[in-house]
């Protein structure tokens, strides 16, 4: 992330917002049968085969140490949204609004005077892709040209980051996944909408609008705000952030608009203390009902862009992590980069020594890490810095991983192989919009192993971002081919279609309903939230004969119905699933759950009995 980089929007106010987008990753050669069961799975592994972080979170292409605190959170089944701490040193300490998918919104607090301050919070300015999905080639660089006119482009650097260049009808851009980001609201293809509330005002010493970030709210119902110090615009401490809260709206009520706190430490669900110190340099993350917490402390210096010396647990012997920086060897391009010099834990010191080269306008951009661990744990590694991805690496015992990337000339970024150090590989084929159209997986060299390939083919241009990155087609290394259907409403699966056996293909069939969620209004009743989310209704399969229009060729006897739950009308109701009846034979059998309001689910019954719907 950039540190302290401003623009303006609309001259209103500045920005230092950013979307921070990934994959999960997934394995490596698998037997063919596996290839089979589930090929889909080996087509969605967009993160680079090797990690470019090493087991002391440091970044072996920028150089840099990554450290996350986790702040607040609500499970994952009743939304993405999740605030955490997310520092890059040396660099920035940033607040981040992530989603425990690794969808969500993230802004830069600046530390000053022992405190994070925003100083200007405003409209999202950019959003990162994950390596492999959703790039649709322009000309002689990468650039998405939406359904609604939205062009942006990539930059050149480890991130990624997409910079947003031109949005027609002020309609936004599209991620790959389908989310749709506007100025202060995200919404996912699901319906789900996280609008973002930006307390703003005039700083008469300025002369200039100013903006921070009160709360993030979904309109299911689960809102994060923030808590300052100060309400005097006019001081740096209007910006510092003393305390972050979570809550409910199905069980506070709350306007965000009018920029007032909701919760407070009594009705919030979980809250985190921000506990500055300034004789030690040092701020603590203190949770609910807790004395101590996480802890970074930084170097003497400006206390704006002062190193972080160590991050621990306050009050756990041992857990102290310690970092020393350093400036990168022959960095030519004139930066003056720094990086990590040392990172000490545990009784154990590792050291690294780092380069940068960057020539030709810096598309080849490369680095060279090597790392001297305790006990001989040593290894080096080669990072190319366009890419953001790591060439090779090579370990203590001489082992070398690769990782094969496409042509500096056309500036595509993409990484087309990678292999382990027993010889196996992969190599992918990608489509226009950078969606893994093969993957082949290699045999060790000699082996009389064949090669196994899985193949999906995609829609031919981007008419629905909702669906157009989604496979139409999967065929495994035997040859079979699994077909999908999606709605083009929301993009989720409506039919299933596997390979043949014995003639017939079975198929899962998939339904969906929209309900609105029920919160609390200002007269202490409910009120159903202004837009509708998706929901997966049911399920249906054929045994034993074939689908046919929509049903069973053997009839209702052959069909097994899976219906889903969430729950009554004008009630609290934050649509989290309550139930699932399974019907076949005649018989029913429903298996009920309890949540509390964070979502975790806190009781469930047995599939026992018939009854019409769970309580």
């Amino acid at each position: 992330m950039l540190a302290r980089s401003k623009w303006r929007s609309r001259d209103l106010y500045r920005s230092y917002s950013r979307i921070a987008i990934c994959s999960a990753f997934l394995g490596f050669m698998p037997s063919a049968a596996s290839a089979q069961d589930n090929p889909y799975q080996y087509l969605t592994a967009t993160k680079p085969a090797i990690s470019t972080l090493d087991e002391n979170g440091v970044d072996i292409v920028s150089g840099k140490a990554h450290i996350e605190i986790p702040l607040l959170s609500f499970a994952k089944d009743l939304t993405a949204l999740e605030l955490k701490v997310d520092i890059t040193q040396p660099g920035d300490v940033a607040l981040s609004l992530n989603s425990i998918e690794n969808y969500g919104l993230q802004h830069n607090f600046d530390f000053s005077e022992n405190t994070f301050v925003s100083e200007s919070i405003g409209l999202i300015s950019a959003v990162s892709t994950p390596m492999g999905a959703g790039m649709n080639r322009a000309g002689y660089d990468w650039r998405i040209i939406n359904s609604d006119g939205s062009i942006y482009s990539p930059s050149i650097g480890p991130t990624n980051v997409i910079y947003l260049r031109n949005t027609a009808r002020g309609e936004g851009y599209y991620t790959a996944e389908g989310i749709r980001v506007r100025p202060g609201q995200i919404d996912f293809p699901n319906g789900e909408v996280w609008r973002l509330y930006i307390q703003t005002a005039f700083d008469p010493n300025t002369q200039a609008h100013v903006g921070r970030l009160r709360s993030v709210s979904s309109n299911r119902g689960v809102t994060i705000e923030i808590q300052y110090q100060s309400d005097d615009v006019t001081q740096l401490a209007w910006g510092g952030v003393t305390r972050v809260l979570s809550f409910n709206k199905a069980q506070v009520y709350c306007d965000e608009s009018a920029m007032a706190l909701c919760s407070n430490t009594t009705t919030a669900l979980d809250y985190v203390d921000f506990v500055s110190n300034d004789s030690t340099r040092s701020v603590m993350f203190r949770r609910k009902g807790q004395t101590q917490g996480r802890k970074i402390t930084f170097a003497p210096g400006n206390p704006i862009s002062a190193d972080i010396q160590k991050v621990e647990d306050s009050g756990v012997p041992g857990s102290e992590v310690s970092y020393t920086y350093a400036a990168a060897g022959n960095d030519n391009d004139g930066y003056n980069i720094r990086h990590v010099a040392s990172v000490t834990k545990g009784g154990g010191t590792w050291d690294y020594t780092y380069w940068r080269n960057m020539e030709e306008g810096r598309i080849t951009a490369y680095s060279m890490m090597y790392v001297y661990g305790p006990l001989g744990a040593n290894y080096s590694a080669s990072g190319n810095l366009a890419f953001g991805a790591v060439e090779w690496i090579t370990d203590a015992l001489g082992r070398t991983y690769g990782q094969g990337l496409d042509s500096y000339i056309r500036q595509d970024f993409r990484i087309l192989s990678d292999s382990l150090p027993d010889g196996t590989a992969r190599e992918y084929q990608r489509d226009g919009r950078n969606n893994i159209t093969k993957l082949r997986f290699l045999p060790k060299s000699g082996s009389s192993d064949p090669a196994i390939e899985i193949n999906a083919t995609y829609p031919g241009d981007c008419a629905n971002p909702k669906t157009c990155n989604k496979p139409l087609t999967v065929t495994d290394a035997r040859g079979a081919i699994t077909t999908y259907t999606y709605d083009q409403n929301h993009g989720g699966v409506l039919t299933k279609t596997l390979p043949a056996v014995n003639g017939i293909s079975p198929v899962t069939r998939y339904a969906y309903v929209q309900r609105y969620p029920w919160l609390k209004n200002s007269s202490g009743g409910f009120s159903q939230a202004a837009e509708p989310i998706w929901l997966l209704s049911e399920e249906r399969i054929c045994r034993t004969t074939a689908t046919v229009a929509g049903g069973c060729a053997g009839g209702s006897a052959d069909e097994v119905v899976t219906s889903y739950d969430y729950g009554a009308d004008g009630v609290a109701n934050n649509l989290m699933l309550r139930g699932t009846a399974i019907t076949a034979d005649g018989q029913t059998l429903r298996t009920c759950y309890v949540h509390n309001y964070r979502g975790d689910i806190i009781s469930r019954t047995s599939p026992r009995g018939t009854g019409a719907a769970c309580q």
